[in-house]
């Protein structure tokens, strides 16, 4: 139950990160950044998705994944546990697919998407571990 607990937090963190950049950005603003690629990458051509702000994006992932968390929280099953698991992989596989786009295109880095990046990934290290001992409970 803790690893479900730190993983629904780290979300919710995650949530809290997204949340903020949004609204830093809906207005076309950018909030203050210490790397120093912020700017770039929230003004670039891959920060929208149909003229939608990918922190939107995030905010109805972490939604979705705060809510997916808490019916595994309180309904474990086999097929609950794989949509978790499942979900978090897809929330990393995302991050790995932006961190390239920095990286390799845009050669500049946003702290609040690394962050948001970061908090996935770890969920994703929580979930597999509440996944593994609620298996071992539910046999």
């Amino acid at each position: 139950m803790l690893w479900k607990r730190l993983a629904f937090l780290v979300i919710a963190f995650a949530l809290i990160d997204a949340v903020y950049l949004a609204v830093a950005t809906s207005s076309g603003g950018v909030p203050p950044c210490t790397v120093g690629g912020c700017e770039l990458v929230l003004t670039s051509q891959y920060s929208h998705i149909g003229g939608i702000s990918l922190s939107w994006f995030g905010i109805a992932f972490d939604l979705s994944f705060l809510a997916l968390l808490s019916v595994w929280s309180i309904r474990p099953n086999k097929s609950v546990d794989q949509l978790v698991v499942s979900s978090a992989v897809l929330g990393v596989f995302v991050t790995l697919v932006l961190l390239a786009i920095e990286v390799f295109f845009l050669h500049a880095y946003c702290l609040y998407c690394m962050v948001h990046g970061s908090l996935l990934a770890l969920s994703l290290v929580f979930v597999s571990l509440g996944n593994k001992y609620s298996t071992q409970l539910v046999r």
